[in-house]
């Protein structure tokens, strides 16, 4: 059965000697063979020649187009049943979310969103389950606000159905209690403490070159020629991240912190506005503090 199937659809399929004899005279055409000699060939008048013509030329260029890959329709497109499904709770339950809906579907509900976009493209309305209301919003004095912030400072523990309540019988003023709610909210916010301000930072990062030079002793180098312990000490630009001064020291102090400062400043031939070390002894003294303030740093 199944090669009979394919037998037949084979047949169907294939062009038939008509449709051969046109291809063959649109390809002399397009050969550039001239139109009179295809038709006295063929046997096919010239204005059904450049019409062949002219459909062959449509079908090469959407053949050769660029089309997207993948499938012509998305994997998740919604079933019809499913749908349909939807559509009929809908009609049902006008006052519904879509997670409602979806509840009413069970596990074979699909995502709230696609839900939603069912609704939008059937022109679903959502009804509200409230009726509009008839008459304004009753709005409070003046006078009945300052008899119920009262109230909320003479009973704070209250909660607020019992609040409404008390103003409604001792007061015969009508409020409710989402808005007493919203005043004890107001008051608790009102009773914290002051935020502390915020913090005033200060970056020490400059602008400009030779503005800011930081120094530190990086590590330890062992010399093995004298068998000794050799201190890294260099002076970074702050704009530049780049060394000013790098040199090796054996017994490092203040006084090897003012030598690199000397001799950066002298092959660099500026003065640099402010320094940066940490707490280590060979930056502390009044020795260094005395040297920067005479140079101007």
């Amino acid at each position: 059965m199944k090669t009979g199937g394919h037998t037949m659809s084979a047949t169907l399929n294939a062009p038939t000697q008509k449709q051969e004899h046109r291809v063959q005279a649109v390809l002399a055409l397009l050969h550039g063979v001239p139109v009179k000699q295809v038709s006295e060939h063929y046997r096919i008048c010239r204005s059904d020649l450049y019409k062949f013509r002219r459909r062959a030329r449509i079908a090469i260029e959407q053949a050769l187009s660029d089309k997207p890959r993948g499938p012509k329709r998305p994997h998740n497109r919604l079933d019809e049943r499913k749908e349909h499904t939807l559509i009929t709770l809908y009609q049902r339950y006008s006052t519904f979310s879509a997670r409602q809906i979806a509840r009413k579907c069970g596990t074979d509900a699909p995502s709230l969103r696609t839900i939603q976009r069912v609704r939008q493209r059937h022109h679903l309305r959502r009804f509200p389950k409230r009726a509009p209301s008839s008459e304004p919003a009753r709005r409070l004095t003046s006078g009945e606000k300052r008899r119920a912030w009262k109230i909320l400072r003479d009973k704070p523990r209250l909660g607020a159905e019992r609040l409404a309540w008390d103003l409604r019988n001792g007061a015969g003023i009508t409020i409710s209690p989402s808005t007493l709610k919203r005043f004890k909210d107001k008051r608790r916010v009102a009773l914290l403490p002051p935020k502390p301000p915020k913090p005033v930072w200060r970056f020490y990062e400059r602008q400009h070159p030779h503005s800011l030079w930081h120094g530190d002793f990086l590590e330890k180098v062992t010399l093995t020629d004298c068998d000794q312990t050799a201190y890294h000490f260099a002076l970074m630009d702050d704009y530049s991240r780049g060394y000013v001064f790098c040199d090796l020291f054996l017994a490092p102090d203040v006084r090897t912190t003012i030598r690199g400062l000397i001799a950066a400043m002298r092959q660099w031939r500026v003065i640099p506005k402010a320094v940066v070390f940490d707490n280590g002894a060979p930056f502390k003294g009044e020795l260094l503090s005395v040297f920067c303030a005479n140079v101007g740093i």
